[in-house]
């Protein structure tokens, strides 16, 4: 798995993020990769290169298990540019989007790519779900969330233990920590073991997976 950190995420934040998937799922390996930290949220492939994304393709070409390239938020920018190259390769891999920037319209295509935003009792939407839903089509799923605002919403594609008392700097992830009191705890990053989202994401890479064998 490739997994690009949204706006303003650090080493520390992806991570994170990596050690507690690969703790869930076994055999697993998690390839972090943190927000270019001079890039903006709007346009991350001003700082992106396509060199960088050239050089993660070589990686997924190598690999011999089936791949996974997740993006959130404005880190979708770059896994969508990197999923571009690896397929320009013949490579094969599964992309998904997580309340970020839309696949383009090839990568839509690809029979293993899913885009995903998050809603709250049918009501209230993550930042990027009406854009999303606008434009991903029969690719867009939605993850059924228990917080109910915007930003904290945007975060539980990825943050488990995302509240609704979201501060207003809305960078990543350090306002998002688990509730451990000041022990210096990491907080759990992952795709919920018990929703929707999770069970979807590991039913589809295990057919990717046999696909791959076959």
């Amino acid at each position: 798995m490739f997994f690009f950190g949204g706006y303003g995420s650090t080493w520390g934040d992806v991570d994170a993020w990596g050690t507690s998937f690969e703790g869930k799922v076994s055999g697993s390996s998690v390839t972090r990769i943190p927000y270019p930290g001079d890039a903006t949220a709007g346009d991350p492939l001003n700082v992106w290169n396509e060199d960088r994304s050239e050089h993660v393709a070589q990686a997924i070409k190598a690999c011999r298990d089936a791949v996974v390239i997740i993006g959130h938020s404005s880190g979708c920018a770059i896994a969508n540019d990197v999923a571009k190259h690896a397929r320009t390769r013949g490579c094969s891999f599964k992309l998904v989007a997580l309340d970020g920037f839309c696949p383009s319209e090839d990568l839509l295509a690809l029979p293993d790519t899913s885009v995903w935003s998050a809603m709250f009792e049918d009501e209230i939407r993550s930042l990027n779900y009406d854009g999303l839903k606008a434009k991903a089509g029969n690719k867009f799923r939605v993850y059924k969330s228990n917080v109910s605002a915007m930003w904290p919403l945007h975060f539980s594609l990825i943050n488990l233990n995302v509240v609704n008392a979201y501060h207003a700097d809305h960078r990543w992830l350090p306002q998002l920590r688990c509730q451990f009191g000041s022990s210096g705890d990491r907080w759990s990053l992952t795709l919920a073991t018990h929703n929707h989202l999770w069970m979807n994401l590991r039913a589809e890479l295990r057919r990717a997976v046999q696909r791959k064998r076959s």
